[in-house]
């Protein structure tokens, strides 16, 4: 019940343009690791929505705060990253608060989230993976002169499919960051998302997960995304997306960035 697609693929070669000196990389170069953005919680609304057959999905993911007094933001730390070698912005620290987060995706996608329902999605061999860009930004300046700007990491990536066995509210990521710290980085790892509602304060559930005013959506109509049954999914529009432990308990990494191949 969340952005998800049965396609599996790995993400396309991306070309990026620039005054780059040609290297050959050594023969089975071992991955370097160089970093991670985690600790996240975003709020993603999908149109038209997801139902239980696969069809066109955009997905517009952004930080949110707590609702809490102190207004926290709910965007987690990147640690480890390295500086850009393509501007003078000097090494960042070990870890960079994020204090922004807004991304675009989309996708041939379903809600179906197991064998039995993706055996009723009429559109299944449709499906093609769901992706965008993503930018994490902060409010660290960097070393850059005259005028310093905020470290900030910018990525297309893709949901490579489910992590995990049915039923799992995980996704595989694969990408590349294309600008800022860590750019050329290949992404790994991976990230949980499933329907959620925006709760009252008179709700039982407020302040909701993570104080983020939203719980999640267990209800007849998002469990139709698990039924035998085809076409009987009204339109989910809202989840909520992490890292870590989902809410079906499966563990997650976040996003994970290396160097070689």
């Amino acid at each position: 019940m969340k952005l998800r697609t049965r396609l599996l693929g790995a993400v396309g070669v991306l070309s990026i343009a620039g005054a780059l000196v040609a290297t050959t990389a050594p023969v089975s170069a071992t991955p370097t690791s160089e970093g991670s953005c985690t600790g996240a919680t975003t709020l993603v609304t999908v149109t038209p929505g997801l139902t239980d057959q696969t069809q066109l999905e955009t997905a517009a993911i952004k930080g949110i705060k707590q609702v809490s007094d102190f207004k926290a933001f709910l965007g987690g730390t990147c640690n480890g990253l390295v500086e850009n070698p393509l501007g003078a912005t000097g090494q960042p620290p070990a870890s960079l608060t994020i204090t922004s987060i807004a991304a675009k995706l989309s996708g041939n996608t379903t809600c179906a989230s197991n064998a039995q329902a993706r055996g009723q999605d009429g559109g299944a061999s449709n499906a093609y993976p769901v992706s965008g860009k993503i930018t994490f930004g902060t409010k660290t300046l960097d070393a850059e002169t005259p005028t310093p700007h905020p470290f900030s990491l910018q990525a297309y990536i893709t949901l490579l499919g489910q992590h995990g066995a049915d039923v799992s509210d995980a996704f595989d990521v694969g990408g590349v960051v294309i600008k800022g710290a860590d750019v050329g980085a290949t992404i790994g790892g991976s990230i949980w998302e499933d329907p959620a509602r925006k709760l009252a304060k008179t709700d039982l559930e407020y302040p909701g997960y993570n104080s983020s005013g939203y719980g999640f959506d267990i209800s007849p109509n998002t469990l139709g995304c698990l039924d035998n049954t085809g076409g009987n999914v009204t339109p989910i529009t809202t989840l909520l997306s992490g890292d870590g432990t989902s809410p079906l308990g499966v563990s997650t990494t976040g996003f994970q960035f290396s160097f070689g191949e």
